[in-house]
């Protein structure tokens, strides 16, 4: 017997099921006991308390988002970069790669005429 995959019994868990897939549960201990774990962490995890952070995290991070905004110097070179040329360097670095690719796959041109 061919067990259902970790996707479908993952959405089993979370859902109805197909006949195809009722029938294969009814008869299956192993994915029936997936589903079971499924749903057993997903009352866990739902179960946990929202994630906070203390406020002089967000102070600290408020405080360093403010600093880029008002000194762009302070960016990144890729971010003070503009977006055309961002997409020129793209292109030109997938073109570059698509060429390599082809080069090493054999693909090192067209074949020469028969004479």
């Amino acid at each position: 017997m061919r067990h259902l995959n970790a996707e479908t019994l993952a959405r089993i868990a979370d859902g109805p099921t197909t006949e195809a897939e009722a029938a294969h549960l009814g008869a299956c201990d192993a994915c029936r006991a997936e589903v079971a774990a499924y749903r057993a962490q997903g009352s866990a995890l739902g179960a946990l308390p929202d994630p906070s952070a203390p406020p002089e995290v967000w102070a600290g991070l408020e405080t360093r988002l403010g600093g880029l905004r008002e000194n762009p110097a302070a960016r990144p070179l890729l971010a003070r970069l503009p977006r055309p040329a961002l997409q020129a360097a793209a292109a030109v670095v997938l073109f570059a790669a698509g060429a390599l690719a082809g080069a090493r796959a054999g693909g090192g041109g067209p074949a020469a005429p028969d004479a």
